[in-house]
């Protein structure tokens, strides 16, 4: 018994400390049997370890990582509501050459950007790997065109770096970039942009 008490306090807070040592206080008030005296620590040693890596888990980022052109992207997944194969599109007049049309999607018109001409990314054209990539925030939703949807990762806070923003014109649109020059996209910032809101040009 005496060793599952010394892995709990080497791995928690003192909090949890003090209410595991009250816990046993407790417990001497009670006839209970060492078998079930070690359940019962063995049990708050499970839950007070959930407890530390949910905790350490708000460290990381959820992102789902990929192609445009040569370079490697990434958004956070919360914003990822789906990825299909590109449908018909219906071109709209009138709109910034990084709009590729509008597509139908369970009842509801999507506006499709190509990163690539939004980003100043130079383009190879569309293949079979391309994926179109749903994105939504609480105020808007669209479609991103993505060369290839490579993985889902996690990835620490501390691994990415604001990118220069003499080296990359399109830095303001980034969380920032990793040292395997992987670049997180800023995905509120992205969807709250102006140049989002697809309207016809006068």
């Amino acid at each position: 018994m005496n060793s599952s008490i010394s892995t709990i306090i080497e791995m928690d807070s003192h909090e949890d400390i003090n209410k595991i040592m009250e816990i046993g206080s407790l417990m001497n008030h009670f006839v209970i049997s060492d078998s079930e005296r070690d359940e019962i620590f063995k049990e708050r040693a499970r839950k007070l370890a959930k407890k530390h890596d949910k905790e350490k888990n708000t460290d990381k980022l959820k992102l789902v990582e990929f192609l445009i052109g040569d370079d490697k992207y990434a958004i956070e997944s919360r914003f990822v509501k789906a990825v299909m194969l590109i449908k018909e599109l219906t071109p709209i007049p009138c709109t910034p050459d990084f709009v590729l049309g509008v597509t139908l999607l369970r009842s509801r018109l999507i506006s499709v950007i190509d990163l690539k001409k939004f980003l100043n990314v130079p383009s190879k054209g569309l293949t079979d790997q391309n994926r179109l990539m749903i994105i939504r925030n609480d105020s808007m939703e669209i479609g991103i065109l993505t060369d290839v949807v490579e993985e889902i990762k996690w990835l620490h806070n501390n691994d990415i770096m604001r990118s220069p923003e003499h080296l990359d014109t399109a830095s303001e649109y980034y969380i920032g970039i990793t040292s395997a020059q992987l670049k997180v996209l800023d995905g509120d910032f992205l969807l709250n942009h102006s140049d989002m809101l697809v309207r016809e040009i006068v």
